[in-house]
């Protein structure tokens, strides 16, 4: 689960951006390896709107925390990492009909 605070109000005509700052936690489980995690993180969008298509990228960077581990896989015990998340989309089509 993330909650997030989105700063979307600024741009010029053709281009929005966006800031979210939030948090996310959860568990999981892979290769013999089960744990908790807590995830901060910050991302900034941007994008290009025309009348018939829309372009945009985003970089989230998440700094990732687990904790509660366990390990039986041998495969190490690292407990947190910074994560780099990018992104990009584009949408085409017609003033609200892009798909």
């Amino acid at each position: 689960m993330e909650f997030g605070v989105n700063y979307f109000d600024f741009g010029t005509e053709n281009v929005n951006a966006e800031l979210i700052g939030g948090f996310g936690f959860g568990s999981g489980e892979r290769r013999n390896v089960r744990g908790d995690y807590t995830k901060p993180f910050i991302q900034i969008n941007a994008g290009l709107v025309t009348d018939v298509f829309d372009t945009g990228i985003s970089f989230r960077t998440a700094y990732v925390n687990f904790h509660n581990l366990e390990n039986n896989s041998g495969l190490g015990d690292k407990s947190a990492s910074l994560f780099f998340e990018p992104a990009a989309s584009s949408r085409l089509g017609f003033q609200k009909y892009k798909t």
